[in-house]
Order: C-alpha cells, then sequence, then structure tokens
C-alpha cells in the first residue's frame, strides 16, 4: 500500500495525462472508484486520504483536463489550493516557466468551493483597477468596496490596506519614484499614500459637474496621471476643466478650463513643462503648466479624443479618437504630419503610443489586436492579437530599451522591428481563455477566473483583478 501511496504521488498526473489521452476522460475517474473502492475498509489510511483528493481534484477541474489534458501541470495543478494533499505531493511538476503562482486555499468545510487567500486580505467587491510600481516590486488595486490595496508582487499578498474612500476606486498610478500612489474614486477626490507606510499624505477634491443619468461616464475620474518629476498630479474628471495639483504640499496649482466638451485624454509632455488633454468637442490642446496659459488647440478629429501620447523627445504628438483615426503632430507647429486609418470600421481603440525612438506607433483597443505602425511612412507593420487593451500601452518597456509593447494585458515581442534591441523580459500575454508565453499557449485560465475585470502587466507579472474581489498574480520568466 505504501508503495502504491509514493507512486500515485509520483506519477498521478502523468498516468492521468496518458489515461485521458489514450482512452478518455471516463475510464480515469472510473480508475479511480476502482481503487477507492479496493481499499475502502480503510478509510483513514494516507493511501485512501490520497485517492479521495485526486478524485476531487479530477472532478473538480474536468472542464479543463477532459479538454486539455496537457493542463493538469500548467492549469489544474497551479490553481490547485496550497493545502491539497495533490499540490504538496506533484509540486515538483508545476511548470519551471512559472515563477509566482496564485495563493489559493479551500474554504474551510466546504470542499470544492476555493476563495483566494488574498480575497480576505484584499477585497469584498469588484476590481476596477489595477497598476504596477515602477520598480514591478509593488501592485495596487481599487475596488468598489470603497478600499483600495498596495501588494507585495513577489508573494502576492497585501502590505497594506488603503480604507479613507467613501465611493468605489476608478483609478490607481504610482509616482514616477515608487514612493506615492494616487488613488482616484468616483466622487470626485483623489488620496496620496505614502508607499513605504501606507499612511495617507493629502487628499485632493476636485468639483466636478454633475453627470446626466445612465450617462456611460457617470461619476467616472478619466485620467489620473502624474508628471514625469513626480510634483504634479493632473486628474481629469470628465467635465471641461483638468486639476494640476502639487504632490507635495496637497495644494491646487491650477484648474485649466480647457474644453467646450468633456476631456477625455490627458498627458504631460517628457520634459514635464506641457499638459495635454484631449476632449469630447474633437480638440487637443497644450497648456503650460506653470501659468496656465494656452499654447495650442489641434484641430482635426471629427469624434472625441480617446487617448494622446508623446514622443520621447516631445517633438511630435500622436493622438487616437472615436473617429478611428490615429493622427501624428508637430508639436512646435500644431501642424497635422499624419493621419492613420489601418483600423476603420473595427471596435473602440483605448491605447496609443511611441517607441522610444520615435520609429513605430502603436494602438490596443476593444477587439484585442495590437496595430504597429511605421511613424516616418505610415504603412501599417504588423496587426498582432492580443487580449482587449484598456488603458496601458508603452512601446519599449518600462526602462524603455526592450524591444516589447507593455500593456495591461502583457508584452509583446516587437524585435522583429527593432533589429539589434535585445530585451531580458518574457514575452506573455493574456488572450481569451489562454495565457500565452512566448508565442505558445502555455496556461488555460480555469472558469472561476477567465474573466477578469482589471489588469496589469510588469516585468513578467501578470496581475487580474475579479468580480469577487480577488487579484491573483502570475509570474513568469525562468525555463
Amino acid at each position: 500500500m505504501d508503495q502504491l501511496l509514493r507512486f500515485l504521488e509520483r506519477h498521478l498526473l502523468h498516468l492521468a495525462e496518458a489515461t485521458i489521452l489514450l482512452s478518455g476522460w471516463t475510464p480515469l475517474v472510473d480508475m479511480l472508484e476502482v481503487l477507492l473502492r479496493s481499499f475502502a475498509d480503510n478509510e483513514e489510511c494516507p493511501l485512501m486520504q490520497f485517492l479521495h483528493a485526486a478524485r476531487h481534484f479530477m472532478v473538480q477541474n474536468s472542464p479543463v483536463v477532459y479538454l486539455y489534458p496537457l493542463q493538469l501541470y500548467a492549469s489544474a495543478l497551479v490553481f490547485e489550493p496550497d493545502s491539497s494533499l495533490i499540490k504538496r505531493a506533484l509540486v515538483a511538476d508545476i511548470p519551471c516557466w512559472l515563477d509566482l503562482a496564485p495563493r489559493t486555499e479551500e474554504t474551510p468545510g466546504d470542499p470544492g468551493q476555493f476563495v483566494d487567500e488574498s480575497l480576505i486580505a484584499g477585497h469584498t467587491g469588484p476590481v476596477l483597477a489595477l497598476a504596477f510600481s515602477p520598480d514591478g516590486r509593488l501592485a495596487a488595486s481599487g475596488s468598489s468596496d470603497h478600499t483600495a490595496a498596495m501588494w507585495n508582487t513577489q508573494t502576492g499578498t497585501v502590505r497594506h490596506k488603503l480604507r479613507d474612500h467613501a465611493t468605489r476606486i476608478c483609478h490607481v498610478v504610482f509616482s514616477p519614484d515608487g514612493q506615492l500612489l494616487a488613488s482616484g474614486a468616483a466622487d470626485h477626490s483623489v488620496r496620496l499614500w505614502d508607499t513605504r507606510t501606507g499612511r495617507l499624505r493629502h487628499t485632493l477634491i476636485c468639483t466636478g459637474r454633475p453627470r446626466a443619468p445612465r450617462d456611460p461616464y457617470d461619476g467616472g475620474m478619466i485620467r489620473v496621471v502624474f508628471s514625469p518629476d513626480g510634483r504634479t498630479l493632473a486628474v481629469e474628471i470628465c467635465d471641461e476643466r483638468v486639476w494640476l495639483w502639487d504632490v507635495v504640499t496637497g495644494f491646487l496649482r491650477l484648474t485649466v478650463d480647457c474644453h467646450d466638451g468633456e476631456s477625455r485624454a490627458l498627458a504631460f509632455s517628457p520634459d514635464g513643462r506641457r499638459v495635454t488633454s484631449g476632449s469630447k468637442d474633437h480638440s487637443i490642446q497644450m497648456w503650460d503648466v506653470a501659468t496656465g496659459v494656452l499654447q495650442k488647440t489641434l484641430q482635426g478629429h471629427e469624434i472625441c479624443i480617446i487617448d494622446v501620447a508623446f514622443s520621447r523627445d516631445g517633438r511630435r504628438l500622436v493622438s487616437v479618437g472615436g473617429d478611428l483615426t490615429v493622427r501624428l503632430w508637430d508639436t512646435e507647429t500644431g501642424a497635422l504630419q499624419r493621419t492613420l486609418r489601418d483600423f476603420v470600421n473595427q471596435p473602440q481603440p483605448r491605447a496609443v503610443g511611441f517607441s522610444p525612438d520615435g520609429r513605430l506607433v502603436a494602438l490596443g483597443g476593444e477587439d484585442g489586436c495590437l496595430y504597429i505602425w511605421d511613424a516616418g511612412s505610415g504603412k501599417l507593420l504588423q496587426k498582432v492579437p492580443l487580449g482587449p487593451v484598456e488603458n496601458t500601452l508603452l512601446i519599449g518597456g518600462a526602462s524603455g530599451c526592450s524591444s516589447y509593447i507593455e500593456t495591461d494585458v502583457g508584452c509583446v515581442d516587437i524585435r522583429r522591428w527593432l533589429p539589434g534591441d535585445a530585451s531580458p523580459y518574457p514575452e506573455v500575454y493574456r488572450q481569451d481563455l489562454w495565457i500565452m508565453y512566448q508565442g505558445r499557449r502555455e496556461m488555460r485560465l480555469p472558469d472561476r477566473y477567465r474573466r477578469p475585470q482589471a489588469s496589469a502587466y510588469r516585468d513578467g507579472i501578470l496581475a487580474l483583478g475579479y468580480d469577487s474581489g480577488r487579484v491573483i498574480f502570475l509570474g513568469f520568466g525562468k525555463e
């Protein structure tokens, strides 16, 4: 009996995989049933406990293992509760390329109903926002339960719970030096938190116009953006103004009355001297941060502006609008340089950006694809399948020297368009139900993890937030 137990502990998944591939799902369950009946007289023995755990493991994960037997390792075992006899016995079979696995536990007294350990320490309502610190060591989440949280990304555990908000938290963003976290709520307030201690530094109140009933942006805070030097925080609250706050003192520097329609896009120039806003009135405006003086107004889009981004040298601006066009602008003259239209009739675009050297422009949106253009010729170079990008797109990664496009659903290798630019980061992103790793389908998300409401990526770690309030971290990198 002891020999049989040791054999099963070493080879259960290999045996299950072979049985399913050769004979199907039913013979595997029948085999476990036969073993259970054979040793039914000794319910307390370790072998019986292991067999019960094995049967429960197979049945619980049947949707995955029935259709994708190889996912016994990369999906079913990875998301098995940490206390499971199966996971303890077969922990060596967890794929070596997975550096960080979700922390999960089984609900006491209710086998088969799993709850994330992070749910207990994290949120009790849907997760609405996720972001990583610049060095990737911390992540932040915001929830409809009126709380934010800061996480240790190396362990997947909560470092600080932030509780001062009175309404749902729509945005979280770290300062460039990582010492502050800004959390923006639906009541138009922003809190600044010390990331080392979790203490509240300042509360910033922006008084916006009342929103119309059933407005899709009702109560929404569209953007919260730190200046490159981290001294100024710009806030859009979906009205005709942009609020500029002094981060050190918490005082309002100035309010820019910038548009005839609601402001819905926001970016600082690389030198931090200008702030650019895009509006529902179809215009883009550039303002002097120190004085609030309007410098330029860029006209050309036919529908509201969705996102704007500066090139690294600050000489060009790229914008995307609801008219399904990407436009390149000269920031010194305000002249339109080029219009890119190769994604006409696609679902709504969300985020746009330049490569560090300014040679490439990329766009992500609801259709789950990245569009990559040559900024000089305007030629569409590639359409890359990806997950739906919501609000983050950065070519060149956080360091600006890699050959990847980082988004809130992962990163994609663009080395073929940037020859000679080597990067140490793994290529990983979420596509539908799958986690893609180095161009392959490596992990199928279990049904209970298939529809995250928020996601973020940094340096090989993918964070996913769910309606249940749980936040999970998946770390990739080692072979």
